[in-house]
């Protein structure tokens, strides 16, 4: 049996720029990071083929 493996999504410098100044702006300076790669965006990086954009993950802590 083969494997082949197609590297998955890639986002393009612009758009994750803008991402990266928007998150800056609505969160408090030092919580926008940039993780390493995961495999949770290879549905998106057909689109990305398509139209430049960018994957990135929202999270939210609620404090009570």
């Amino acid at each position: 049996m083969a494997v082949h493996y197609t590297r998955g999504c890639c986002n393009h410098p612009n758009e994750t720029a803008r991402v990266e100044k928007v998150g800056k702006a609505l969160l408090i300076d030092g919580k926008v990071k940039h993780l390493a790669p995961i495999r949770a965006g290879e549905d998106f990086a057909y689109y990305l083929q398509k139209v430049p954009g960018s994957f990135f993950l929202w999270a939210e802590v609620m404090r009570k």
